[in-house]
């Protein structure tokens, strides 16, 4: 099954490959330089998400890896240090047995050569911001998240990793809390973004 292509950049209406959106800034105030995302929220991408998300779906991994590979844009890649999975705090971590955006940064490691590294400590629980709105998602992440005591890489350059880009808020914490350790060139890559 092909997942859908057609995508139309943001600046000139111009239609584009779905991994091709020039490399957009993010509309936010935090510290983040570029980021980039593989496909439209969809609904057929909203199920795979949510299956991988929720259900523990791992084949959807090798379904994004297939179709991901022959379009990836090397060059947002190409200087990075680390791929970084955003993380979840301990107890949801726990309950659920796996960190979805742990998954996506693994496979992309495979295609890209860039390691992951789980550098980054959510210390904050929070509760679901599927139903929050934008003001009350910033609220929430604010101080949610922490460089890893052992495990952070100060001057690293980092791309964060995450399943569906919404509001960027929880990116958005997330680097700002790497910046503040000395993170540099900081990106966000997700799966999907909501339009």
């Amino acid at each position: 099954m092909r997942l859908e292509e057609r995508c139309f950049c943001d600046h000139c209406s111009k239609q584009v490959h779905t991994t091709s959106l020039y490399g957009e800034r993010l509309e936010t105030r935090g510290p983040i330089v570029r980021s980039y995302h593989f496909f439209p929220f969809t609904d057929e991408i909203r199920s795979l998400i949510h299956q991988l998300k929720y259900k523990g779906d791992r084949k959807c991994i090798e379904r994004f890896l297939s179709e991901v590979e022959t379009r990836i844009d090397w060059s947002f890649f190409a200087e990075a240090d680390f791929l970084v999975p955003l993380p979840l705090h301990p107890y949801r971590q726990i309950k659920r047995g796996y960190n979805q955006a742990e998954l996506v940064s693994r496979a992309l490691s495979e295609i890209t050569g860039v390691r992951t590294r789980t550098c980054m400590i959510r210390s904050r629980y929070t509760r679901t911001q599927t139903r929050k709105t934008k003001g009350e998602r910033y609220r929430t992440m604010r101080n949610v998240f922490a460089p890893h005591p052992r495990l952070f890489c100060p001057e690293a350059r980092l791309i964060l990793i995450d399943d569906v880009l919404t509001t960027g808020a929880t990116l958005e914490s997330c680097a700002e809390a790497a910046a503040s350790q000395g993170a540099q060139d900081i990106r966000a890559c997700t799966v999907a973004r909501v339009e």
